[in-house]
């Protein structure tokens, strides 16, 4: 409560969860990370009880007036108030009950995960309705999200796609049954693959942008990044040349290689595009 009320507890807007070494921590206001952002570290075999009864007072100074968000391992406080996670899995780390944590929360606006290989969970999970979700080290966990992702954005590192099928799938649900109604950007980075993008490419109609048409950076597509340790965005630093339509007229960008699968809806149709001479 010191290192809030140094910082002044009236300005802070965002409150971060932190599970930490205790070695690390210094007893100083350097911890805050701004003027509006306060971390609450815990750690150690009694953290349950110490956590939730500082919770109660954080809540009760705060409120509505903060976002909150939660930076674990392996504890998971379920409080209604967290809106973000990031998660770093451990091969200790039981995934039923981050099954249990998901489905026990509201809808996250945001998750981060490392190792995410790891996950296992049910289809019906919540987890898959996360408006933005980014992975890394994703493996097969890619070939799930490609079929049962219903957030915004998802941002996916060292992916394993093993069939054509997954990604053909996930495209012509898109195309042709308006599926994924609230999707924006699906940006997977390809560790492994066996598929046929070439194949793909024809199945689907993939078209080239004109000449004219000043080329988008797939990173533009995706928001802010929350974390630079995970290095996500690094993967995704390249001009998008090529797009698909919609039945309906709704373009997306879409690359596929041996490399990546970017997609991403843009907000015009395909003679509003050429008519513009850009791509929006």
């Amino acid at each position: 409560m010191r290192i809030i009320q140094s910082v002044g507890w009236r300005e802070i807007r965002h409150i971060v969860y932190k599970e930490h070494e205790k070695r690390f921590l210094s007893n100083d206001s350097s911890l805050v990370e701004s003027n509006t952002r306060a971390p609450v570290f815990f750690w150690g075999n009694n953290k349950n009880i110490i956590v939730e009864a500082i919770h109660r007072h954080i809540d009760a100074l705060f409120g509505k007036n903060a976002e909150y968000k939660l930076e674990s391992r392996n504890y998971l406080p379920t409080f209604a108030q967290f809106t973000e996670t990031e998660l770093t899995m451990e091969h200790t780390n039981d995934s039923s009950s981050i099954g249990e944590y998901f489905s026990e929360m509201p809808v996250q606006k945001h998750v981060l995960i490392r190792y995410g290989d790891l996950l296992s969970l049910p289809l019906n999970s919540k987890f898959y309705n996360i408006q933005v979700l980014e992975i890394q080290f994703c493996y097969w966990m890619a070939t799930e999200l490609l079929s049962n992702f219903s957030g915004r954005v998802a941002c996916l590192t060292y992916g394993i796609c093993k069939e054509s099928s997954a990604i053909v799938r996930f495209l012509k649900r898109w195309k042709h049954e308006k599926s994924f109604p609230t999707l924006e950007t699906f940006a997977l980075h390809i560790k492994w693959s066996s598929f046929e993008h070439e194949m793909i490419k024809k199945e689907i109609g993939i078209k080239s942008y004109p000449d004219s048409i000043i080329l988008s950076n797939a990173n533009q597509s995706l928001p802010p990044e929350k974390n630079p340790g995970f290095f996500l965005r690094t993967f995704f630093d390249f001009e998008v040349s090529t797009y698909i339509v919609r039945d309906d007229g709704i373009i997306a960008d879409l690359l596929i290689d041996e490399d990546s699968m970017f997609f991403s809806v843009k907000k015009c149709a395909e003679k509003q595009m050429v008519e513009r001479g850009y791509n929006p």
